[in-house]
């Protein structure tokens, strides 16, 4: 579905439009749901606008969003 609308993926449930400076994350499996009709419904994805470089950071070093204990 991002891909569709402009998206690429820069890490996990993370995505970026350059053409538009969003970048758009908390977009795992557990928030989307696929309706009757087949149509993918994101559930409450966290929406930023983003300079450039901001979204770089992202691509080179990936967050997984999982906490870690050390």
């Amino acid at each position: 579905m991002m891909y569709r609308k402009g998206f690429e993926r820069i890490g996990e449930g993370m995505y970026y439009h350059s053409g538009e400076g969003l970048l758009v994350h908390d977009l795992v499996p557990k928030n989307a749901k696929v309706d009757t009709d087949g149509r993918v419904l994101a559930i409450d994805p966290v929406i930023q606008r983003v300079t450039p470089e901001f979204a770089e950071y992202f691509r080179r070093n990936p967050i997984s969003g999982k906490a870690e204990i050390e």
